[in-house]
């Protein structure tokens, strides 16, 4: 048996590496279940109701006011006229949207809600600009343009941090679970491939006749693709869930970018794409570094605390902490946050217009490339106090 198969039988022969992996199941399920029923609320259509019921109310209030027998001026009275015809447009808009939403006519519902939002713009310039905040403008500026780009493709508006859709919510997945839960559960799994061969703090692969740097390397190398393939299929199974309740969605869904002035949108695949490279370098490094620490620390609580606060520690600290928003591109544990970095939003939060997708690679190459050089000098030189010990046993043993 080669040694590549002598670690799979030991990973997946021992029952206590399957508690993490079924934890990382039920958090993809119960992600899911939280975006199907918290995000109804926020939903396309259920926006479009609550639009319909609050403009219902709107619009009767001005007709009770123009049949009251209160005395207005002849400015309010063309006020509240105003506002019955703004009111009855709107109504009639929303109710074809929830009657075109029915029947999964998405081009012509999106039409009608391109219309609201440029009535509401017109509305707010018309008043000076005060009548909404500019964020809100803002908000309202960049859903036309997705409104517009979602036409062509006759797909319903997914909720933004709940969504449901299969491409949706692959890249739901990457964004929320990645930096902080996989990263957890796959370190977990990760100390336990590495320590599994420690007896009473000694390496007993040390005193394999086979070379002590040779077994490392595979073993780098075994838990890299492992730890891949494991995310890989928890990206599968969350594409598989989400489509079969809801659809897969567009691979062209268009996400919005927020590094550039104006606004600007790319395919869903394209972000998906890049978060993936990002994340596979990342776990590349977590690798790595697991392997580093366990060396000193020979003990599995231990390495996994000091793992997890280099890794998760310092990401959410240069993420959080204001102070350190200028230095933040150069933690490459802050490109665990790999949503956030290819669409700009760190960078716009941050105000730091480095933390990019090409300086990611960077950083995180030359992480990469510092904990294999000191990977590599340590198994160096544990092998090397190896040899010394075996020559002095034989040489006591000839005596």
């Amino acid at each position: 048996m080669s040694y590549y198969g002598f670690l799979l039988k030991k990973t997946f022969k021992n029952p206590r590496n399957f508690i993490p992996l079924l934890l990382l199941l039920l958090g993809i399920i119960g992600l899911y279940i939280l975006n199907i029923t918290s995000g109804d609320l926020h939903s396309y259509t259920g926006t479009a109701k609550d639009a319909y019921s609050s403009q219902k109310e709107i619009k009767d209030y001005y007709i009770r006011e123009l049949n009251s027998h209160t005395k207005y001026s002849q400015k309010d009275i063309q006020g509240f006229k105003d506002g019955l015809q703004d009111s009855t447009e709107q109504v009639k808009w929303n109710q074809q949207i929830i009657l075109l939403a029915d029947q999964d006519k998405w081009s012509d519902a999106l039409t009608n809600s391109i219309k609201i939002l440029n009535r509401n713009i017109k509305i707010n310039e018309e008043a000076g600009g005060n009548l909404f905040p500019s964020s809100y403008v803002k908000d309202m500026k960049n859903q036309i343009i997705v409104y517009q780009q979602l036409m062509p493709l006759n797909q319903e508006p997914d909720t933004t941090g709940y969504e449901k859709f299969g491409f949706n919510y692959v890249f739901r997945v990457m964004n929320s679970i990645f930096p902080l839960f996989f990263v957890l559960i796959i370190s977990v799994f990760l100390v336990e491939i590495f320590l599994n061969t420690y007896k009473k703090g000694v390496n007993i692969e040390t005193l394999l006749p086979s070379s002590f740097i040779s077994t490392t390397i595979k073993k780098v190398l075994y838990s890299t693709v492992l730890s891949v393939s494991i995310y890989t299929v928890t990206l599968l199974i969350s594409f598989i869930l989400a489509s079969a309740v809801s659809g897969k969605g567009s691979s062209q869904y268009p996400t919005l970018l927020y590094m550039y002035g104006l606004p600007e949108t790319v395919p869903i695949w394209t972000i998906i794409v890049k978060m993936f490279s990002l994340q596979v370098l990342s776990i590349l490094n977590i690798v790595l570094l697991i392997a580093l620490v366990s060396f000193f620390a020979k003990n599995r609580l231990t390495t996994l605390l000091i793992s997890l606060i280099i890794t998760i520690g310092s990401s959410m600290a240069f993420k959080s902490i204001e102070a350190l928003y200028k230095f933040v591109h150069l933690n490459p544990f802050t490109y665990f946050y790999s949503g956030d970095v290819v669409t700009g939003l760190m960078a716009s939060e941050t105000n730091n217009t480095h933390v990019t997708l090409i300086n990611g690679f960077i950083y995180q190459g030359l992480l990469a490339i510092v904990l294999m050089t000191a990977t590599f000098i340590v198994v160096q030189q544990k092998e090397k106090r190896q040899v010394l010990v075996k020559g002095s046993n034989v040489q006591s043993i000839s005596k």
